[in-house]
C-alpha cells in the first residue's frame, strides 16, 4: 500500500517510529557493507602503488592482479548471532535466514532463550510469566508435527491486553517449503493481542496470521492483511512439537 504525505498523520507514534527505524537499518547497513568494500579495495590497490611505465608493465601489474583475484573477496554476510542456551529448532542456516530480516535495534546481539515448551512446560499463562522483565523484540519459532518449521519476530514481548498492540517491526516467517519473510503490509496495524486463552499475531478478514491456543498445543495459520502472507505451516490447524522464544540481549 502507497502511503502519501497526509497519510503518515494517521499513523500511530509507535507506528511512525518503525518506519523511521526500518529506514534508518537499511542505511546502517549500507554503511557499514560499503566500509568493508572500501577496506578490503584500498589493501589491494595499495599494492601496486606505482602508475605502469610502459605496455609491458601495464599488462604485468594486470596479471599479478589476476593471480591474487581471491584477495578482493565479496563481504560476507555478519557472523551469526551468538545463542545463550540449547535450541532444538535453530539450526544455523534458520539463524541466517532470520538475522537478515531483524529489525535494527535486535541487530548485532546475542540471541537468549527466554521461553522453552521443552524446558517450561506448554503453558501460555508461563509463557507470558518469563517476560514480565523484558520488552524488546521477541523470537518466537515453532516446530509442529509434521516437522514444519515457522514463527514470527514480534516488536515486543508477548502478554495479555485488551487491544491489539507492536509496531511494524513485526513480521511472521515460514521454512516450508522454503524460508519466507512476510514484513507488515501497512493495510493495518493487527500485530499482536493476548489474553489467557489464546495468542494471535496479525488479523483481518476474520482470520489470524498465527494462532495458538491456551495450552501452547493446538494451533493455526491462515493468510491475513497485516503481513500479506501464505499459511505458515503445511496444514491450516496444526499440533505444536516444540515452541521456542528468543530475546536480543
Amino acid at each position: 500500500m502507497k502511503t502519501g504525505i497526509l497519510d503518515v498523520f494517521n499513523y500511530s507514534k509507535d507506528t511512525f517510529k518503525s518506519l523511521i527505524t526500518d529506514n534508518v537499518a537499511t542505511v546502517t547497513r549500507t554503511r557499514s557493507l560499503g566500509r568493508q568494500w572500501f577496506s578490503q579495495a584500498s589493501r589491494l590497490i595499495s599494492r601496486y602503488p606505482e602508475v605502469p611505465k610502459s605496455p609491458s608493465d601495464y599488462h604485468q601489474q594486470i596479471s599479478s592482479l589476476k593471480d591474487n583475484q581471491n584477495d578482493f573477496t565479496e563481504v560476507t554476510e555478519p557472523p551469526l548471532p551468538e545463542l545463550i542456551g540449547e535450541s532444538e529448532i535453530l539450526t544455523e542456516e534458520r539463524r541466517r535466514c532470520i538475522s537478515q530480516h531483524l529489525p535494527a535495534r535486535a541487530v548485532g546481539y546475542s540471541w537468549a532463550m527466554i521461553y522453552s515448551t521443552s524446558q517450561h512446560g506448554i503453558s501460555l499463562k508461563t509463557l507470558y510469566r518469563t517476560m514480565t522483565d523484558y520488552e524488546n523484540p521477541v523470537l518466537l519459532i515453532i516446530q509442529d508435527t509434521d516437522d514444519t518449521v515457522f514463527g514470527a519476530l514480534t516488536s515486543t514481548s508477548l502478554r495479555t491486553s485488551d487491544h491489539f498492540y507492536g509496531t511494524g517491526e513485526t513480521f511472521l516467517f515460514t521454512f516450508h517449503p522454503e524460508f519466507r519473510c512476510f514484513p507488515w503490509t501497512g493495510e493495518n496495524i493487527y500485530f499482536l493481542k493476548g489474553d489467557s486463552h489464546s495468542i494471535a499475531i496479525g488479523a483481518g478478514d476474520g482470520s489470524f496470521g498465527l494462532w495458538l491456543d491456551g495450552d501452547l498445543y493446538h494451533g493455526s495459520s491462515n493468510p491475513c492483511q497485516t503481513f500479506g502472507n501464505t499459511r505458515l505451516s503445511k496444514n491450516q490447524d496444526f499440533v505444536v512439537k516444540t515452541l521456542e522464544c528468543w530475546g536480543f540481549v
